[in-house]
């Protein structure tokens, strides 16, 4: 059986599928990040109860083709949104290099399945990622905007702002004062 796992965020989503395979001693390797192949076969309880244990890490094991090459496609914005190096090809270039597929058939595959284009999810992964580096550290805009790749602060505010109604100053200020500092 061949599955690919959707996450939601970049958090180990390998190391805790491969934790609880090794631990159950299911047979298993892990071509790519963000897919298992299943070398034996399983219960439906087995599977069951891994369902449930990566439902937990906010995962789910995808089946259905579609759905397959839809999480791909995301697995690689997460990558990207997740990483600290800049983007030497255009999206498009890098999508396409690695799904084997134009651009403009991922995007329209991805856009009839999600709603939403490439682009503006790459977006949004991003912003969320700037959430979290506010709300963890208190790191400076312009080290942040670095990190998520945004050539200026003005342009990373802008998408901020557009995303999450909230100006950083404000988010900031929010987050601050929920933690108890002024």
């Amino acid at each position: 059986m061949r599955f690919i796992f959707s996450y939601h965020t970049h958090a180990l989503p390998n190391r805790v599928l491969k934790d609880y395979l090794e631990n159950h001693g299911i047979d298993h390797k892990c071509p790519k990040e963000g897919e298992v192949e299943i070398l034996s076969s399983l219960s439906s309880e087995k599977l069951t109860n891994l369902e449930r244990h990566l439902e937990r890490y906010g995962m789910q094991l995808l089946e259905d083709e579609k759905n397959i090459f839809v999480q791909r496609i995301k697995n690689l914005l997460i990558e990207l949104a997740y990483s600290d190096k800049p983007l030497t090809v255009t999206l498009s270039h890098y999508l396409s290099t690695h799904l084997g597929y134009s651009y403009a058939h991922l995007a329209l595959i991805f856009e009839r399945s999600t709603f939403c284009s490439i682009e503006r999810y790459l977006i949004h992964l991003k912003i969320e990622r700037v959430k979290r580096l506010i709300i963890e550290d208190q790191l400076p805009l312009k080290e942040i905007a670095g990190m998520v790749n945004y050539c200026s602060v003005g342009h990373l505010s802008k998408q901020f702002k557009k995303i999450t109604g909230l100006s950083i100053t404000t988010f900031r200020k929010i987050i601050l004062n929920k933690k108890g500092r002024n």
